[in-house]
């Protein structure tokens, strides 16, 4: 709030932030609001870092992550579609080596709560996921 604090612009703000589509668009918004209103606070920076993760996690077919504070799980949700999709087979392997605990639609994962460490497993966990999604490539034929 201390920011922007024009509360119109900071909410207009915010609903441009949620429904920018590519990192590039983010990345835009953040020049734009270093422009207009200076460097970026802490929070501001976490919030486009929050919104990049967020577009990564729906590339995926995640449908939600989030944190029980009580019994220290991220839990992350996938589409219900995802089960019918070929990434879901190495979704599962990866989950599987990772020792996570597999449910229904998705997977839990232990944590201390801390938020700099949710964060980090949460940036970590979708890269892994990047990588175990990334298609598969098709063997050469051999031309004789």
């Amino acid at each position: 709030e201390s920011y922007l604090l024009d509360q119109t612009e900071r909410f207009a703000l915010y609903r441009r932030l949620a429904t920018v589509k590519t990192g590039q668009e983010l990345d835009a918004i953040r020049e734009e609001m270093r422009d207009r209103f200076g460097p970026l606070p802490e929070q501001a920076v976490s919030l486009i870092d929050v919104m990049k993760l967020r577009q990564r996690a729906m590339v995926l077919g995640i449908e939600s992550i989030s944190m029980n504070a009580v019994t220290k799980y991220i839990e992350l949700q996938f589409h219900h579609t995802m089960a019918r999709d070929v990434r879901w087979q190495r979704i599962g392997d990866m989950v599987a080596r990772a020792r996570l605990k597999p449910q229904p639609r998705g997977f839990l994962i232990k944590t201390t709560g801390e938020p700099e460490k949710v964060m980090s497993q949460v940036r970590y966990i979708i890269s892994e996921l990047e990588k175990a999604c990334q298609p598969i490539a098709k063997p050469i034929k051999n031309v004789v």
